[in-house]
Parts: C-alpha cells; structure tokens; sequence
C-alpha cells in the first residue's frame, strides 16, 4: 500500500510501450469549505469533517518515457505554494531524471498547483529543453490576455503570474486542439474548471489511460455526489457537465484514469452506480 503522504514516486506502469511513472509534487492543504453548489452540512455529513478541518490532496504529475521522449503531465507548484509542495524537480532527480531531460510538458491548465513549477525561485525555467503543449482554449484564456481583463481577482492574478510561468516558454510553446498532440497523446477539452482543462488520452496498442488535472478535487465528495463544485472552478455548472462526461467516458469504455489530486500515485479504473462513481485503485 503506498502512503500517499510520504510516496514521492510510483512504480512504473506500461501503457503498451510508452512507461508512465507517477511523481509527487508534494501534498496541498484545503478545507471542504471549498466545495459549493452543495449545502455545507450535506459536505459535512458526507465526509465527517468539519469546515475548518484539514483536508490534504495529493498533486501529482505524470512521467511518460518512450523512446527519446521524456513528457511530463503538469509542472507541479514550484516555490509558490508553502513548503509541502514544489518537489517535483527533487523527485524527478530521485528517479534518475534530469528536469534537463524532459522534452515535453502537457499542461491541464494554467493553475498555480499545475503550472508554477515551471520555473523555479529566480524565475529560470525548470525544464529548459522541454516544448511546453498547452490547449489553444486555456492559451487563449490566461496567456493572451491582460491580467485586467480577467474576470475575478482569482483569475486575474492566475493571468498575472503565468507571464513569469510560461514567460521563458513561449518561444517553444505549441498550442492545439483537440486531438492527436504527440503520437499517442490526445488532448480532449473539459472545460469548466478552466475554459482550456485538458485531459490527456495516452493511447499504445489496446491500452489506454486518461490523466486529468482537477476533474475532480476531493474525491470523498465528488464520486458520490458529481454535482458538488468548488470556488476554484471558473464555470461550476460546465466544469460539473465535463466531469460527468469524462467519468462516464472512462466507465463506459474501461479507460483508466491518472488525477492529479486523486490520492497518490492516482491511477484508477472507474465505475458507475446509478448517479455514482467509484474508483478502484491500479497502483
């Protein structure tokens, strides 16, 4: 059984050729305060917390290897989040992997728990030879526009920081649509979360797993009750409309699935039970 407090990698699993690795980036501390469209004391009876209790979620990133490719899924937190995050670049050292390496980073999105860890305290990109893929949707979100333009303050500090994040990548940045983005890598668009949220499809022979960023946050919650939201979601009611669709996906067509925030290394399979989900750990 892996702790998924102290676990800073996992094992490998093969999806046909292509060899996935789970890598902590550390854990976050929230509160179930955060969920909304939900009343607080159905939260508080789901999940036997109170409101100012600590809830601590993983955040994980995903290491890809085939062949020269080194592709990492999410960047983690960098130094912008407290001290139980920002491990990334350590772990990955610990797993004889060189952030130097890394020739890919897929983003999910533009949050501050996926993507500062772009670059480092002074501003350097982590990963120098990586070309950074990011969806045209969240691109055009939190890239091209003025952090006054944002919509909520939360937003607009998010367009704030990613001109120091994605800053040092834009000149090998690529931007895409849905579809095939590196051979066997496709981008599936979940909006909500953000306009752009991304799952990515890892597909090699007769095996396939989707990774997602925050389709789902606290999972106690939102397998039994997908219509619970949280403050961080951009657009609650699509955000829940997309994670319905991908859990389903994944249910209905034996997709595995690898979350970002899922307890570490978080890949699972999923089922459905009438308006339920399930997870069943593969890792």
């Amino acid at each position: 059984m892996i702790d998924k407090h102290t676990a800073t990698h996992s094992r490998p699993y093969m999806i046909g050729d292509i060899k996935l690795t789970a890598v902590s980036d550390g854990v976050f501390q929230t509160t179930i305060e955060t969920a909304i469209n939900v009343d607080k004391a159905v939260t508080q009876k789901m999940s036997g917390l109170t409101l100012e209790d600590p809830v601590y979620l993983s955040v994980n990133a995903f290491l890809l290897e085939r062949g020269p490719m080194r592709a990492l899924i999410d960047a983690g937190s960098g130094n912008t989040m407290g001290p139980a995050l920002g491990k990334l670049p350590e772990n990955l050292r610990n797993l004889g992997v060189d952030p130097t390496t890394i020739t890919h980073i897929m983003l999910t999105h533009i949050h501050p728990d996926h993507s500062n860890g772009l670059v480092d305290a002074d501003d350097k990109p982590y990963f120098p030879n990586a070309e950074l893929i990011v969806h045209e949707k969240e691109a055009a979100f939190f890239v091209d526009r003025e952090a006054s333009q944002g919509e909520t303050e939360r937003t607009r500090k998010n367009i704030a920081r990613a001109v120091t994040t994605i800053g040092p990548y834009k000149k090998n940045m690529r931007r895409v649509q849905d579809g095939e983005a590196l051979p066997g890598i496709s981008a599936i668009n979940a909006p909500g979360h953000t306009p752009g949220h991304t799952s990515w499809v890892v597909q090699s022979g007769k095996d396939c797993v989707m990774m997602f960023g925050d389709i789902i946050h606290m999972h106690f919650l939102q397998l039994k009750n997908p219509d619970i939201a949280f403050v961080f979601d951009v657009d609650p009611q699509q955000a829940i409309k997309s994670r319905k669709r991908i859990l389903d996906m994944a249910a209905v067509e034996n997709i595995r699935v690898a979350g970002a925030h899922l307890d570490f290394p978080g890949l699972n399979s999923v089922s459905r039970n009438g308006n339920t989900y399930e997870l069943h750990p593969d890792l």
